[in-house]
């Protein structure tokens, strides 16, 4: 996600991460917007009434018969969170509430207190004479409290546990007794009903989200990993040592085995298995360097030491490194720990990563991303850094901006988006900055390689020398040859972003049709992006650009280029390509293969276009190609500024309404008027681009 400062990205991160069934909301979690906080603490709103997060998940087939065994599922399996922690699943045309484990875990604990403080009454009660004869009674009724495993029991069952105690006060026992286990049962029912699941059904809801409900990981800064602990403080679990702690799991290494081991060689070994392990771990994610974790332990001190491979012979502690290397060392330790070090089926969420790190390690971080992926494992993190964005897979971008009445909106598409502090570090992860572009052009044609911008450079000019259309001088129109076909996608992008009409042409090959697909999932729209040559895929699976040219065209141009190498007649290589079906490349690849030379294929472009400028006329298949292309480049570049309008005429209404009101009583100058004759004869003499006949 990117934005703004105080765009809401945090405030998204924390909500997905409160999806969490042990997580629980602050105080400080409700929104100011539309009065919510004030609401609540009017008494006017309850906890249970205002929601906080919503969740929508795909289930496996597993899943769903999990569920099927609780419930009908209608459509995707959902929830909503709310501020008490409860979660309301909709299943079956019914509404089930699953409370948090943080509120069954509160109530479980204060249930155990008035069971401590009613057995303590209770045994001055039992040895009263009166009660005395029911001892047996009441230690029955007692055992049939079960209350330690709240998770999997509902308040009708904790209700129903109750029936025994209550069934022995109407036992001859005398007042004050029966007036301690009413107050006992009345103030247990009172926890039960208000924080247990109220049936099984809901109970089943519980285990099923309690297995299934992803882990959430939530970073919003690093804890350094401590040169040094005490084993007692480590037992002390002190949160300023959490991150060694978590060291300690990652690496396997157990404060009990280390106090237990006498025999020093012993010691050393266990201390060495374990430092092999983080070691392992770490150089795993971390390549800038091949670093190494090292154990020490002395008296009651368990040390721990870096070594890299600059500096073989020397061993630091963490808080020698870098800010960069603290960063990621404590994110990786820390993040490994609470995913048992395996990162499966969990959701990271991290709020402005890598900030401390090199450029160059960035890309560590991305790749332990991509890793993460490969095992079920949900990114999503925050950043203003370009190379913490991944430019092959823009789709995976939201953007996030802050609307006039104070709600944060998440966007997928970016080129609707025109703040330019959003959109910067988009435009530096393309390394282009519009400034600094090549479009000094009004409207641009993207190819995917040099030698197709070629063919459409020469056929834009073949139209217009031969009269077959009418178009604006070049100076208008720009075609861009891409290095890559990969160039030409973010390219593309990049023009969307800006808001530059263009088409963007791509061959009618596996690859090309792949990169429209990578565009469409970026949610380019599908009329800038043009497969050329058209048809279907039988039909273009023997086609590239120069199967359009005529068989003559292409072979003057081999000829002209290879003659003297292929020492072939001119009629004998026309022969050779008119043989048999397939592309006229794969022929001649073959036929220079045959003779240990290369394709120039840009060469070949240059040549197929100074022949074709000395025919004639134009063959009549080729121009119909070029004319379909130009209509829908042409179709694609209108639509493109018509929509642009459309966005900014509201904008323009207003600019135009105001400065005619500020303007009313004063005339255009002399000059004003000569500068708008001067425009409207400059738009008479440069008609639109691209209007090929019909």
């Amino acid at each position: 996600m990117i934005g703004a400062n105080q765009a809401g990205k945090s405030s998204l991160l924390l909500g997905l991460a409160s999806i969490s069934f042990e997580s629980s909301y602050e105080d400080f979690d409700l929104t100011q917007l539309s009065g919510v906080s004030k609401k609540f603490l009017d008494n006017e709103l309850k906890a249970e009434e205002i929601p906080i997060v919503e969740a929508h998940f795909e289930l496996s087939d597993q899943e769903v018969q999990e569920i099927k065994q609780i419930g009908e599922l209608s459509g995707e399996f959902q929830f909503t969170k709310y501020y008490d922690g409860s979660y309301k699943i909709p299943l079956g045309g019914k509404e089930y509430v699953v409370p948090s484990l943080f509120r069954m875990h509160s109530a479980n604990r204060a249930v155990v207190e008035h069971l401590t403080k009613f057995r303590d009454a209770s045994t001055q009660h039992i040895a009263r004479e009166q009660n005395l004869k029911f001892a047996r009674e009441f230690k029955r009724a007692v055992e049939n409290l079960k209350f330690t495993a709240f998770t999997d029991m509902s308040a009708d069952d904790a209700i129903r546990s109750l029936s025994c105690l209550q069934e022995f006060s109407t036992l001859d026992i005398d007042h004050q007794f029966k007036d301690t286990i009413s107050k006992f049962v009345g103030a247990v029912q009172e926890i039960v009903k208000a924080n247990l699941p109220k049936n099984q059904t809901e109970v089943a809801l519980g285990k099923f989200l309690r297995k299934n409900l992803p882990r959430t990981v939530y970073f919003k800064s690093f804890d350094k990993l401590l040169d040094e602990a005490t084993l007692s403080s480590l037992r002390g679990r002190d949160p300023i040592f959490k991150t060694f702690s978590n060291l300690l799991k990652l690496s396997g290494l157990r404060i009990e085995s280390l106090q237990r081991i006498r025999n020093e060689k012993q010691r050393q070994a266990y201390l060495e298995q374990a430092s092999g392990q983080a070691t392992r771990l770490l150089r795993k994610a971390w390549n800038q360097e091949e670093m190494q974790i090292e154990f020490r332990y002395q008296g009651d001190r368990l040390m721990v030491f870096i070594k890299d491979s600059s500096a073989v012979e020397t061993l630091l502690p963490p808080s020698s490194g870098s800010e960069g290397f603290q960063w990621f060392l404590g994110f990786f330790i820390n993040f490994g720990a609470l995913t048992n070090a395996e990162y499966k089926d969990a959701i990271l969420l991290l709020d402005d990563p890598g900030v401390y790190l090199h450029p160059s390690a960035h890309k560590d971080l991305l790749n332990l991303f991509e890793e993460l992926l490969s095992k079920n494992v949900t990114t999503i993190y925050s950043t203003h850094q370009p190379f913490l964005i991944p430019k092959d897979r823009l789709d995976r971008l939201r953007l996030v901006t802050k609307s006039s009445d104070g709600h944060s909106i998440v966007t997928q598409k970016f080129f609707a988006i025109h703040d330019k502090e959003v959109l910067s570090p988009i435009r530096a992860a393309l390394g282009v900055i519009l400034e600094d572009t090549l479009l000094n052009g009004k409207k641009a044609i993207v190819t995917e390689n040099q030698a197709e911008k070629i063919y459409v450079e020469s056929m834009i000019r073949e139209f217009s020398r031969r009269g077959l259309a009418e178009f604006t001088n070049l100076e208008d129109l720009i075609v861009i040859g891409s290095p890559s076909i990969e160039a030409a996608k973010l390219y593309s992008i990049l023009l969307q972003i800006n808001g530059v009409p263009y088409a963007a042409v791509f061959s009618n090959s596996q690859e090309g049709r792949a990169a429209k697909a990578d565009l469409l999932r970026a949610e380019i729209p599908s009329d800038n992006l043009i497969v050329f040559p058209k048809g279907s895929d039988s039909e273009q699976k023997f086609k590239d650009v120069e199967d359009l040219f005529p068989p003559e065209v292409y072979a003057e141009s081999i000829d002209q280029i290879y003659g003297s190498s292929l020492n072939m007649r001119f009629e004998d290589l026309l022969t050779k390509l008119q043989q048999s079906n397939g592309k006229q490349h794969a022929k001649l690849k073959a036929l220079l293969k045959s003779r240990k030379l290369e394709l120039n294929r840009v060469a070949l472009a240059r040549e197929i276009s100074r022949v074709l400028a000395t025919q004639p006329e134009l063959n009549q298949q080729l121009q119909q190609n070029f004319e379909e292309l130009f209509r829908d480049i042409s179709h694609a570049i209108q639509n493109f500024v018509s929509s642009s309008n459309e966005q900014e005429e509201p904008q323009n209404e207003t600019k135009v309404k105001r400065t005619h009101d500020e303007n009313a009583s004063a005339p255009p100058s002399s000059s004003e008027m000569e500068a708008e004759q001067r425009q409207i004869a400059n738009e008479e003499t440069n008609p639109p681009p691209i209007q090929p006949s019909a």
